[in-house]
């Protein structure tokens, strides 16, 4: 097979745009809908207070806050099978594999746009709540500033910890999630390439099935290799190598994660037949 069969630059860059283009006509609305969650909320309330209704209830940071993480976990669910779940259509599908386009620009594009889509819910989300907080003092801090003020306190309690040898600074760093969100919503993207129907909950249902095994593996492994009292006893200059190194760990464990997605997507689609 030739480079240009697998990769064109100028031919992937023109599907990039029109994948695009097809994500937000299948997604667009939704978007736009948990994008402004927190500003409808917001307005709802100041509706009632003019009637007098539900003056007890203030919309504040606290309820932007719980609103921002359920429609983001709504963002991430449901993108997958908005955004590519026709691919399993015999119809639409059939017409998504006769695509000119080799099925490595395929699944590069999906992993962009599935980054793509849920930071722009986020930014816009967050820039939202960063104006209302603007324009209303009893409003409270928006959540930049409430994300900030928990990393100084945090930055405290990390000082104790890297006493103790332990490295977790990096958890207030928030470009380290960047690669766990992105898988989160592959594993999405690939449970609505895999399954026809209930896409979502055949999702979740595999999820938790794939994390009883695995939690059952470690215990297992660890239960016949590993005694805690031991593990207790181990020589510190061992554990440190662990506990040092803790943002390397993750950034490890997470990058196997999404490459096992992304690699599982590219044969999904390769292999996908109608």
């Amino acid at each position: 097979m030739k480079t240009n069969d697998i990769f064109n630059f100028k031919r992937f860059g023109s599907y990039l745009l029109a994948d695009g283009r097809a994500c937000f006509s299948n997604f667009g609305l939704d978007l736009l809908v948990y994008t402004l969650s927190g500003l409808s909320l917001y307005l709802l309330l100041g509706i009632f207070h003019l009637f007098g209704l539900m003056e007890f209830l203030e919309f504040n940071n606290f309820f932007s806050g719980v609103m921002f993480f359920f429609m983001a976990l709504c963002v991430f669910v449901t993108f997958g099978a908005k955004a590519y779940g026709h691919v399993t259509d015999r119809r639409a599908g059939s017409l998504y594999t006769l695509l000119p386009v080799s099925v490595l620009e395929k699944t590069l594009s999906i992993i962009i746009w599935s980054l793509l889509v849920p930071l722009t819910f986020i930014l816009g989300y967050l820039g939202i709540d960063w104006v209302l907080s603007m324009l209303d003092s009893s409003y409270g801090l928006s959540l930049f500033q409430v994300a900030f003020g928990l990393h100084d306190e945090f930055s405290v309690l990390a000082e104790e910890m890297a006493t103790e040898g332990f490295d977790i600074d990096f958890i207030m760093n928030p470009f380290i999630y960047i690669d766990d969100l992105l898988a989160a919503v592959l594993i999405f993207v690939l449970g609505a390439l895999v399954f026809k129907k209930s896409k979502v909950a055949k999702t979740i249902l595999s999820i938790i099935a794939v994390c009883m095994v695995f939690s059952g593996l470690a215990v297992a492994i660890f239960s016949q290799w590993i005694h805690m009292d031991e593990f207790m006893m181990a020589d510190p200059q061992i554990l440190s190598i662990f506990s040092e190194h803790l943002a390397l760990w993750d950034t490890i464990s997470d990058q196997v994660v999404l490459i096992a997605v992304a690699v599982a997507i590219f044969f999904r689609l390769k292999t996908i037949r109608h």
